[in-house]
């Protein structure tokens, strides 16, 4: 009698574990990835009255660990991808690329022994969360310098990743049919009233439009920008950079296809990261 007590009592000790190992799995599988936090992190090198640098990024410093270690190895990619350290240490990281653009515009100094020794060089780069949903977050590059010359140059670019895994998306892998050009109507119409925006040309013709572009082939239309695009609040971003299709002058043109437009051209990946 004793004995069947005893193993009574430890059965209903085994159950009552067991009871609350599932309650506590059960609890963890219903959490939700943990929300992504970002840090400003900034490094200055140089002298400010000749050579200065500027890195300014965001950097993910919690939330998924898959997501934050993607995230942080993207942003370094951006900046040149030479970094070994670790991506959680994104102070180093933006050293690192301070100190590497120094170098840089040094070389660069050397190489062009013409200009004027009290030439001010610089560079500037910076990063932001430009957009974030449940399903996806980007990040927005936007960099600036000057090394001689008539003017100094500027980008605009962004890389849209996808939670929780980190996922970096390109064309490739949200249209239905990825193509250097407007996969139809629709999309070509979209396309040209936004750069006839961007160019100071609205009302014109698509002929008018084609006049003022530079392009290497027009009778083919206009191509995609060679920048990636990347999911805004108003939808898919295409910007053009300096010079690709039009003169310094014309700026930066760019265009939106907004989300209630998008869906036919996404595949199902595409898809699913704007339902």
């Amino acid at each position: 009698m004793k004995k069947l007590v005893m193993f009574l009592a430890a059965l209903v000790i085994v159950l009552a574990l067991a009871g609350f190992f599932l309650l506590q799995w059960g609890k963890k599988e219903n959490q939700q990835d943990p929300k992504l936090t970002f840090t400003e992190i900034s490094a200055v090198k140089g002298n400010e009255l000749k050579d200065s640098v500027f890195v300014n990024i965001v950097c993910a410093t919690a939330g998924n660990p898959k997501m934050v270690a993607a995230i942080n190895e993207c942003i370094s990619e951006k900046l040149g991808g030479t970094y070994t350290g670790s991506y959680l240490d994104a102070q180093a990281m933006a050293d690192h690329y301070a100190a590497q653009r120094q170098k840089g515009q040094a070389d660069d100094r050397k190489e062009f022994e013409d200009q004027p020794e009290d030439l001010q060089y610089y560079n500037a780069i910076k990063s932001q969360v430009l957009y974030e949903t449940d399903k996806l977050v980007t990040i927005q590059f936007t960099e600036e310098g000057y090394s001689g010359g008539a003017h100094g140059w500027f980008t605009v670019e962004g890389v849209t990743l996808r939670k929780p895994d980190g996922r970096k998306l390109v064309t490739e892998d949200i249209l239905l049919s990825p193509s250097r050009y407007a996969p139809d109507e629709d999309w070509a119409k979209v396309m040209n009233d936004d750069l006839k925006k961007c160019l100071d040309v609205e009302g014109k013709s698509d002929d008018e439009l084609m006049d003022v572009l530079q392009l290497m082939n027009p009778e083919m239309g206009i191509p995609f920008p060679e920048t990636e695009p990347y999911f805004t609040k108003d939808g898919l971003f295409f910007p053009y950079q300096q010079y690709e299709i039009c003169s310094y002058a014309q700026g930066m043109p760019s265009f939106t296809i907004p989300y209630d437009k998008l869906g036919k051209y996404l595949n199902t990946t595409g898809k699913n990261l704007i339902k």
